[in-house]
């Protein structure tokens, strides 16, 4: 304390001294400012003795264990110093922030004054090209408005490996007089040449429809003075179509039809074809892709589905016999973000119609089909579902019981699921006004209040969840309601793995209770004629399913599509390994068992026909519509098949012929060329065939597969030769075969770099090369 008390007198005048050396070093700072002081280097006595002080303080506090003194002039000095310091560097700095301002300005001059050029050569296009049109050097754009062209810039070339050609070909010109390393000059800025003015006459030119995928462009001695307004007598009808859509419509796409004749979609159109006279019918109502088909179990009706964001199905009559040729009947709408419909199928009965939209949730609507009636929806999965199919044999259709009282089963599969389901009239639905169940069942179906269930199956440890492609069904016990025996049968899967996997559907007896709580089993009435009397319906399906039998390996790959033969025991499958495979299944007591009978290569009925995808039996199963990956429709006969309708038991089954009915190309179509004299034509595609095709006949009269992608291709004047140009740059010239077994000639010419080669009898023989190649 002692201390401390000496120590505070001596502070008040070093405060008084400090407060004048301060006052004394701002006027020395203000005369330094004013000599343009650069650098803080500068010392001066005042700094110099600062120093000296802190040193001498320091010293002080390490020896004599002092506390710190106040800070004392020095240290305020060092302050002002920093101060200066910053003054200078903000000064600095603000001379580079004006430089920057000064770029700036000038650059927005310069972008000004380019966009100011660039209107001025947009607004003069036209003139330009209509006053240089025909001229072989062009100038630089010249414009009415006065633009300084001094600073001009020539617009930067696309940028790409594809656009490099191009670039190099507007930015030079040829001089043919120089030699041709020598006669390369660089092109002026808003210099045109030849490709420059067709292009934009091309521009100017093109035409757009809606109804086509591409641009129309005029002739290029068009005179639209000359041309008429008046539209053509003549018209277009479409008379053949070839190929159809196997890769857009998935499913079950080549059906039968009682007639004999084979529906399939072809892109927008719905083609009949009668397979024997080569003849179509078409529907052409659709105005984007079918995705599905269903075909009505009892007469010629057809459902069709197709890609759109408002999905629709038309409902029609193709009866051969109908003077009328195609009647529509009905149109059902599946609402808004529908985006296709992926499935249909009619029920056994014909009176319920099954659509699947390709919406996220793959929404399955039961339809009225004959009075535009929605009568139950649901979600079939989130996964993505292939088919959904309703089962001809486990039902209560309307052929045997009243519609009051209809009980349907259905499966549906897709990405590793497969779903059991029922429908039946809501009854749990009250409905005001009815005096018992049975009136409220059948008011309930009339006004469209229809239950729909669903379970996964059971797989229990016989096999592994995986995608299920295909099912079908295959008839155990016919129906007699009279004699209380219910229909039964099994449901065959295709896997894709190859396996097939046979399930069967729940079952469970069917009683009723009286008020007394007694089990009683309903009787069938004898009285025929009474629409609404009690059918005896002795089982009830349940909405399970459970797997039962495994036959493994059965194609080497996936199982693409699954047909049973009518309600006999013969079952065909095919394959991603291009077989077609004819099965017979043995009874349930047997052990579900499928013996292979017939195995035979769709590949090989014609080139490039693909690995089949569908399958469908005619009614006297004696057919086999087989629809394949490369856009084509094969026509598969069998024996032996056909002794199942007449009640007897197939032993043996023979595959008697193959014949591609259907051919197209199994990729886009690139050209089509006509023959110079002859009713043929020619066509050439991705999928590396060119086709020659009779007008005549509608038929293929031969095909050739080239090495590459064909890109386009050209008859000679003669009728004799053809010429194919390949994406790889090559050239082939063909000559045609004189028949249908006739093979292609081997005269070809091919260019393969600086060289062109042609072949004759096998051996090549080069002509010329490098500038004076041919």
């Amino acid at each position: 304390e002692e201390e401390e008390e000496e120590v505070e007198p001596e502070e008040e005048p070093e405060e008084e001294a400090s407060e004048e050396e301060e006052e004394e070093e701002e006027e020395e700072e203000e005369e330094e400012e004013e000599s343009d002081v650069d650098s803080p280097s500068t010392s001066s006595p005042t700094n110099n003795k600062s120093r000296r002080n802190v040193v001498e303080s320091s010293e002080q506090d390490i020896n004599g264990g002092v506390s710190p003194a106040p800070p004392t002039s020095s240290a305020v000095v060092s302050d002002k110093t920093i101060r200066t310091i910053a003054k200078l560097v903000d000064a600095r700095l603000v001379g580079e922030f004006e430089k920057r301002e000064a770029a700036l300005t000038e650059m927005q001059q310069t972008m000004s004054k380019m966009r100011m050029q660039l209107q001025v050569q947009s607004n003069n296009w036209r003139q330009f090209i209509a006053r240089n049109k025909g001229k072989s050097k062009v100038g630089s754009v010249r414009s009415k408005t006065k633009v300084d062209n001094s600073d001009s810039i020539s617009p930067q070339p696309p940028k790409g490996r594809r656009a490099s050609a191009v670039a190099r070909f507007d930015s030079y010109q040829f001089d043919p007089s120089l030699p041709r390393v020598a006669r390369i000059k660089k092109k002026k800025p808003g210099e045109l040449n030849e490709l420059d003015l067709h292009r934009a006459a091309a521009a100017n030119s093109v035409v757009r429809y809606a109804e086509s995928r591409s641009a129309v462009y005029e002739p290029s001695d068009f005179d639209p003075e000359k041309a008429s307004t008046q539209h053509p007598h003549s018209t277009l009808t479409l008379e053949h179509v070839h190929g159809f859509s196997g890769k857009v419509a998935t499913n079950t796409n080549a059906l039968w039809l009682k007639s004999g004749e084979i529906v399939f979609p072809a892109s927008a159109a719905v083609v009949i074809m009668d397979t024997e006279n080569n003849t179509q019918r078409f529907f052409l109502e659709h105005d984007d892709d079918v995705m599905a088909l269903a075909v009505h179990p009892k007469v010629d009706i057809v459902a069709s589905g197709q890609l759109s964001r408002k999905a629709f199905v038309l409902v029609y009559d193709v009866t051969q016999s109908n003077q009328d040729g195609i009647s529509f009947i009905n149109e059902l709408n599946l609402g808004v973000n529908s985006r296709g419909v992926k499935c249909l199928d009619f029920s056994p009965d014909g009176e319920l119609l099954l659509s699947i939209a390709a919406d996220p949730y793959h929404t399955v609507t039961i339809w009225d089909w004959k009075r535009n009636t929605k009568l139950s929806s649901a979600r079939a999965n989130n996964a993505e579902v292939f088919a959904m199919r309703f089962s001809p044999y486990q039902c209560y259709s309307r052929d045997m019981v009243p519609a009051h009282e209809c009980e349907y089963t259905l499966v549906s599969q897709g990405s590793r699921h497969i779903k059991f389901w029922t429908l039946e009239p809501d009854d749990s639905v009250v409905v005001e006004g009815a005096k018992d169940e049975k009136e409220a069942r059948a008011l309930a179906q009339r006004l469209g209040r229809w239950k729909i269930e669903a379970n996964a199956a059971s797989f229990g440890t016989k096999a592994k969840m995986q995608d299920i492609m295909c099912t079908t069904f295959v008839l155990d016990t016919e129906a007699d309601i009279a004699n209380e025996i219910a229909p039964s049968g099994r449901v065959l899967c295709g896997t894709e793995s190859g396996a097939i996997f046979v399930f069967s559907t729940m079952e469970e007896p069917r009683t009723d209770e009286d008020q007394f709580g007694n089990i009683k089993k309903p009787v069938a009435e004898e009285d025929e004629d009474d629409e609404d009397m009690k059918i005896n319906k002795p089982v009830k399906w349940a909405a399970r399913g459970a797997l039962i039998n495994v036959v493994k390996d059965a194609h080497n790959g996936t199982v693409f599509d699954i047909a049973a033969a009518g309600s006999s025991n013969v079952v065909a499958t095919c394959g991603k390994d291009g077989l077609l495979k004819i099965w017979q299944i043995s009874p349930v007591e047997e052990g579900d068992e499928l013996t292979l009978r017939r195995s035979v290569s769709v590949v090989g009925a014609g080139p490039l026909l693909g690995t089949p995808r569908s399958l469908s039996f005619n009614n006297s199963l004696d057919k086999i519509a087989i629809g394949t990956t490369g856009n084509s429709i094969v026509e598969c006969s069998i024996d032996g098949v056909g002794v199942s309708l007449q009640g007897g038991r197939v032993n043996k089954i023979n595959i008697t012929g193959m014949d591609c009915v259907v051919k197209g190309h199994a990729n886009n179509i690139k050209q089509v060329a006509c023959h110079p004299s002859e009713a043929m034509y020619a066509s050439v595609g991705d999928d590396r065939s060119l086709n020659l095709w009779s007008s005549e006949e509608n038929r293929l009269i031969s095909s050739l597969r080239m090495q590459d992608k064909i890109c386009s291709l050209s008859f000679h004047p003669n009728g004799e030769h053809i010429a194919v140009g390949l994406l790889n740059g090559d050239v082939y010239v063909k000559s045609i075969p004189d028949s249908e077994d006739g093979e292609w000639g081997t005269v070809t010419m091919k260019k393969t770099g600086n060289q062109i080669k042609k072949e004759i009898g096998g051996a090549w023989q080069a002509r010329g090369g490098g500038r004076k190649a041919v």
